[in-house]
């Protein structure tokens, strides 16, 4: 896949993208075969067009996709990692401390390695330590092993919820797909300021 930017109208589909596509890089829309949102802000500086600044990735023929990026044809090679884990056996069940993201994370690369990893954390789980974390709120009583910094989600669990990444970061879509589908709503993959509630 190789990406651009292209500017889209408020209603849009995968076949107005295409077209879009095609039409601005000089090709036939028939060599599009998917389109994949990457980025996607509303602009209005002109109120009376408001429409989509977006970062899109698309697949072509290799030999369509090989001329644009040869041309440097407003396009660039479409960096995205999926980050995939072999499959080995292990002789014991690693542990793993702590289920804020990074634990979480690296509880779920172990498990796709087939490791069947324990996963241990001081504080209680979401609901749970919800009701810790209200009672410190309103009564100042403090749960030392389970309040805004110990509990399943770890210290963020209680920041704004908003996705922070490197925007560079080859990794980023991979790790975005995994909360896609454990849930998260499928437009945390492209929005400017994507939001992820703790649950």
């Amino acid at each position: 896949m190789i990406r651009t930017n292209v500017i889209l109208p408020i209603k849009y589909d995968d076949e107005i993208i295409a077209e879009i596509i095609a039409d601005s890089l000089g090709f036939p829309r028939h060599e599009i075969t998917s389109v994949e949102l990457r980025r996607l802000a509303l602009d209005v500086s002109d109120k009376s067009a408001p429409c989509y600044k977006a970062t899109v990735a698309f697949s072509a023929p290799p030999e369509r996709e090989a001329g644009l990026l040869k041309m440097k044809k407003r396009v660039t090679p479409d960096p995205v990692l999926n980050f995939t884990v072999k499959k080995r056996e292990f002789t014991y069940r690693p542990i793993v401390v702590g289920a804020g993201p990074a634990g979480l994370f690296a509880a779920l690369t172990l498990a796709r390695a087939g490791a069947r990893p324990i996963l241990v954390e001081r504080g209680l789980a979401v609901e749970e330590r919800r009701a810790k974390v209200d009672l410190f709120n309103r009564l100042g009583v403090l749960d030392t092993e389970c309040n805004v910094q110990f509990g399943e989600g770890g210290a963020g669990t209680y920041s704004d919820g908003k996705l922070k990444y490197g925007s560079m970061d080859a990794y980023k879509l991979s790790v975005l797909r995994d909360f896609v589908r454990a849930g998260a709503d499928e437009s945390i993959l492209y929005s400017t300021s994507a939001h992820l509630g703790t649950d």
